[in-house]
């Protein structure tokens, strides 16, 4: 006879959405950001956070969870100075500019002056906050998966 698999551990989830807010506050990173730092869904912070037609999740998985908790602020402000090659988020910029996005919104959602923002259509690497804030930009249509980005260094 197999096994079945045990269901995920369950946890109360209003701890977790009082550290997102927290985390939030002092941050001012968005909620987009906050999620992929963690690893976890984009869609599972939002709904954690702002609920889904006036309700919140009581639980969240174990592994969720952990993942959240593991978020401080120490971790959060180190994405403003390790670096990474830029060359998916180079590629979303110029996408981006040529669907039209206003650059100064741009440039103000990623915290960089205008001719930053435009410097970086061009750069070799850049920030991890950088390459996440162009990434929450980025409409899923414009997606360009993450495996790319190493081919795409020489362009």
């Amino acid at each position: 006879m197999t096994q079945q698999p045990s269901p995920p551990d369950w946890v109360i989830a209003a701890p977790f959405r009082a550290h997102l807010r927290h985390l939030r506050d002092g941050t001012g990173l968005p909620w987009g950001v906050l999620a992929r730092v963690a690893g976890v869904s984009p869609r599972l912070v939002h709904h954690l956070v702002l609920g889904r037609g006036g309700r919140y999740p009581r639980r969240i998985t174990h592994e969720s969870a952990s993942r959240l908790i593991a978020l401080d602020r120490n971790s959060l402000a180190r994405l403003a100075v390790e670096w990474v090659p830029a060359g998916r988020t180079r590629l979303q910029v110029r996408q981006l500019l040529a669907a039209g996005a206003d650059p100064d919104r741009l440039a103000a959602w990623c915290r960089l002056s205008r001719t930053q923002l435009l410097a970086l259509a061009g750069a070799a690497r850049c920030t991890r906050l950088v390459a996440l804030l162009v990434d929450t930009a980025c409409p899923p249509h414009l997606a360009i998966p993450a495996d790319e980005d190493a081919g795409r260094e020489a362009a």
